[in-house]
């Protein structure tokens, strides 16, 4: 009887052995699905950073870029309007020094107030009209090699670019054209005095 009773609490120690050993085997194998678990959603977590961050530093690229080319407009448009301040200033100058000068002080004083033959300020008219006349380009290749940019004649051509079309076009347009920023200044302002002398036309 003590044999038997023996053997029945070896075969109990067994049993509880192996169940003891059944519910750790698979508390790891919770442990360890969970962890995998844990991994992926890391893993996706870091996939979506990854992305967010390649997104702003696209974003970032984009922005400093549209900086670059507002500045690069501004630049272009400062340039033509010192050009253009330089010019009035001059011709400021030029017509104090001309008014000043004896040759244009004596001519004013002989100059009869009431006797001068009306033809005459016509005949001045006449040839101012000329003169602005003679201005205007004919086309649009003599338009290009009066203003020292004949290297784009053909560029206008091959964009169908003629003297009726120049000043609608805009900024963005001559970029796009492939006008470079540094002859931009000379291009605008030559478009500009052409609008002027076709205005007074």
């Amino acid at each position: 009887a003590s044999t038997a009773t023996k053997r029945a609490a070896e075969a109990a120690a067994r049993d509880l052995q192996e169940s003891q050993e059944v519910e750790e085997n698979e508390a790891l194998l919770r442990q360890v699905a969970s962890l995998q678990h844990e991994l992926v959603r890391l893993q996706e977590d870091m996939l979506l950073q990854q992305e967010n961050t390649r997104k702003e530093m696209a974003r970032t690229h984009d922005s400093m870029h549209a900086a670059a080319v507002q500045a690069e407009k501004v630049e272009a448009r400062a340039l033509v309007a010192e050009q253009r301040l330089a010019a009035a200033e001059e011709a400021v100058l030029a017509a104090v020094k001309l008014e000043s000068s004896p040759t244009t002080l004596n001519a004013l004083n002989n100059t009869p107030p009431d006797n001068t033959p009306p033809f005459a300020a016509i005949q001045v008219d006449t040839a101012a009209a000329a003169e602005v006349e003679v201005g205007v380009p004919a086309s649009i290749r003599e338009f290009c090699e009066q203003c020292g940019l004949g290297k784009y004649v053909e560029l206008m051509d091959e964009n169908e670019i003629d003297l009726d079309v120049l000043p609608d076009l805009e900024d963005e347009d001559w970029q796009e054209m492939g006008v470079s920023s540094a002859d931009m200044p000379r291009l605008l302002e030559a478009v500009d005095n052409l609008q002027r002398i076709l205005a007074e036309r």
